[in-house]
């Protein structure tokens, strides 16, 4: 089923555009412009809930959480954004970082109770999965964190790195401010077709060596990870079971059988 914003010909334009244009071409002109703007679309705003929070206030003894995410916070709501608010619950401050492009705000906002989005300077949405982070972009992010360790008293704090592409920012971040680093490996990165992956390769070796506690989201990747990391820990994904205790039941009907699936659907999919 086409999006509303699909079915005129500017719609059908730019979705034949997706099809045939590679996705590092795609990926390289939304660096520079926004396509829909070119075409005139206009997508439905990205509904993201806004909390007043104030997260000046410092508790020492409870390090903070700053996420370096893989997906921004506006995406399908997975991992991420569920561990970010399972520890706020436990009274920890956490910072997600919010990457520059569409929908993110351009100052800390408050998205949850107790999680703060941090714009980071220098780095897009479409940067983890085919960059290095380096140079320039990689100058604009420090100081991004340097300023907001200085605003928000940020002096206790443990990296949450959920993507190999932060590991130049998280051991410089570490090397300046003493910051703890956790590397969560949700998934194997360089089996994305979406992924480049030498960077993520190379980067992953690295934020191993360097990462204070290692954690993996399955038995597969621990075993993996524990090549190099010996002492790596599983932390599988969970669900919230209130969310889905609060769906009554089927009717019950013996002639038919019924199956659910929660979750997304892509090219990893077996249908």
């Amino acid at each position: 089923m086409r999006p509303d914003w699909e079915n005129g010909f500017r719609g059908r334009l730019y979705a034949f555009g997706r099809r045939i244009v590679p996705l590092a071409w795609r990926r390289a002109l939304r660096r520079r412009f926004a396509p829909e703007r070119l075409l005139g679309i206009r997508k439905p705003a990205i509904d993201v809930p806004r909390y007043e929070f104030d997260p000046s206030d410092a508790r020492p003894g409870r390090p903070d959480v700053i996420v370096l995410p893989v997906i921004a916070w506006s995406y399908r709501r997975q991992r991420p954004q569920q561990l970010a608010e399972a520890l706020a619950k436990r009274g920890r401050r956490v910072f997600y970082g919010s990457l520059e492009g569409e929908g993110e705000p351009g100052t800390p906002t408050g998205v949850a109770r107790g999680v703060t989005l941090l714009p980071i300077a220098g780095v897009r949405r479409e940067d983890p999965a085919d960059r290095r982070l380096e140079g320039a972009a990689l100058d604009r992010a420090l100081d991004a964190f340097t300023k907001a360790r200085d605003r928000f008293e940020l002096h206790e704090a443990a990296l949450l790195v959920q993507s190999p592409f932060w590991t130049p920012l998280a051991t410089r971040l570490r090397e300046r401010f003493r910051w703890k680093i956790v590397y969560d490996c949700l998934d194997e990165h360089a089996a994305f077709p979406a992924n480049r992956p030498r960077a993520l390769v190379s980067a992953e070796d690295q934020i191993l060596g360097a990462a204070d506690l290692v954690v993996a989201t399955s038995e597969p990747l621990l075993e993996r990870l524990r090549r190099r990391r010996p002492d790596a820990r599983l932390l599988p994904n969970a669900a919230d079971g209130a969310v889905f205790g609060a769906i009554p039941d089927p009717a019950p009907d013996p002639a038919r059988l019924t199956v659910g699936y929660a979750g997304a659907v892509d090219d990893w999919f077996d249908s």
